[in-house]
């Protein structure tokens, strides 16, 4: 099958925010793209809560909300809705965990497992009282799991997560002004 390239025009964030207004939630799903948009906020002219898909390697994105002004973070399991805390440092849990992610990484290399995990896994479960569906992308803002937590909290959950493993790779980033 041949493949092409398409023009598509695009817009910046702050183009859309002069001509539509500043929304309430802004939802940024650009598949590892989502700097482009993120840098493009205007912290005088910020929505008051921002969600993103967390890419590997792209760590800094968090760091362009906090710079935007953003105050509050979580790091949200998509595969669970549940927030994504890493064990805390100098505890035997950390030590626990890390073995057990070391050996998650060898088996990731065994030919069709991961496959075989994720169809057992396929089922989301919505955190009870909200109104996200096991089909959406999670809850919104004040509805996502956990309490809200520091930038340098989540991106020490980020380091320790969003990384590809045998059974999810999928977060995402809500922040709050």
């Amino acid at each position: 099958m041949a493949t092409h390239s398409v023009a598509v025009q695009a817009r910046s964030l702050r183009s859309l925010v002069q001509e539509y207004g500043v929304p309430f939630y802004l939802k940024v799903d650009i598949e590892g793209a989502e700097h482009v948009c993120l840098r493009d906020i205007d912290p005088a002219d910020a929505p008051a809560y921002v969600s993103f898909e967390a890419s590997e390697g792209r760590l800094e994105d968090l760091f362009l909300l906090a710079h935007a002004g953003y105050t509050r973070f979580k790091l949200i399991d998509q595969l669970t809705f549940r927030q994504a805390v890493p064990p805390r440092l100098h505890s035997g849990g950390l030590a626990t965990a890390t073995l057990a992610r070391l050996a998650k990484e060898q088996l990731r290399r065994v030919p069709g497992l991961v496959r075989a995990v994720r169809v057992f896994r396929r089922e989301r479960t919505a955190i009870p009282g909200t109104r996200a569906s096991s089909m959406s992308s999670g809850p919104m803002a004040e509805e996502t799991d956990g309490p809200w937590r520091s930038v340098e909290d989540v991106a020490y959950a980020w380091i320790y997560y969003v990384r590809e493993t045998i059974t999810s790779n999928w977060y995402d980033v809500h922040a709050a002004r």
